[in-house]
């Protein structure tokens, strides 16, 4: 099996050797066609590849990068082409998007019928794990260096915001779950995974903060809060919202930590010749 690895940094193994495709244009070309459920036609690759180019320019560069991609790939025979289809041979790959949006599709229907109070099936609560741990780090291609085009970049960004909405809900469900069962520990793991794709959110925040405060580590969240006042600060230029403040003030009640003052800066008043004396 070749294994592509789309949920993160971008990976290509077979039988847990890496592959490496040398050239941009290759790479860009295999993770899109791993990412189709089915063949594409060669209008649509050109049309999303060499959009500028006049058809016959743009059919030889087709044929041409399809050459290449078969060359550095460990077995060619992978990559299909069907008369004017191109694709990949789906019973010798393995991508992990693709696991992810089926594990998805299979628990969509149960998690719209489970209220977020109540706990999961174990059934429902495996395959949304599953999918969750699919992801290395928080974004689509991660870290990919790939080629500059319009078409392309489009479809990347937004196959990137749908996976990632996607995982978020399912992030979210995970830690109701874990609060359901009264496993705070656990929701806080599944929230802080959460933050790092939407790390500003105030619900995701807030349920940090006071989970944190539950179990006794008001310490680490009023750390935490510190540091979500300096990033909204720093990113959107305002101020936390109001129930967020009103939580941080109840945590330092019950850490008996007294407010800061804002203390002027001494002196005060500009010094004088008669202060002096």
């Amino acid at each position: 099996m070749l294994s592509i690895l789309l949920l993160g940094s971008p990976l290509v193994y077979q039988d847990d050797q890496p592959v490496l495709i040398q050239r941009r244009l290759l790479r860009a070309l295999l993770f899109y066609l791993a990412y189709q459920q089915e063949m594409i036609r060669r209008s649509d690759l050109i049309s999303l590849f060499w959009p500028e180019l006049p058809e016959e320019k743009s059919r030889r560069h087709l044929r041409d990068a399809l050459s290449k991609l078969r060359s550095e790939l460990p077995d060619p025979s992978i990559l299909k082409v069907d008369q004017d289809n191109i694709g990949l041979d789906r019973s010798r790959i393995y991508v992990d998007a693709l696991e992810f949006t089926q594990l998805v599709n299979q628990t969509r229907r149960s998690l719209s019928q489970i209220a977020r109070s109540a706990p999961l099936s174990e059934l429902v609560y495996q395959q949304v794990e599953r999918a969750a741990n699919l992801w290395r780090s928080a974004h689509f291609l991660a870290g990919a260096r790939l080629p500059i085009n319009e078409g392309f970049d489009r479809w990347v960004v937004e196959k990137s915001q749908d996976l990632t909405y996607t995982r978020l809900y399912l992030l979210e469900r995970l830690a109701d779950h874990a609060a359901a069962i009264g496993d705070l520990e656990a929701g806080i793991r599944w929230v802080r995974c959460a933050l790092e794709v939407d790390e500003l959110n105030t619900d995701l925040n807030y349920r940090l903060l006071s989970w944190l405060n539950d179990l006794g580590r008001r310490g680490e969240a009023l750390n935490h809060f510190k540091r979500l006042e300096f990033r909204v600060k720093k990113e959107r230029g305002g101020k936390l919202l109001p129930a967020i403040v009103e939580l941080q003030k109840k945590i330092r009640l019950q850490a008996d930590i007294p407010e800061p003052v804002d203390r002027p800066v001494w002196p005060s008043a500009p010094v004088t010749n008669i202060d002096r004396k």
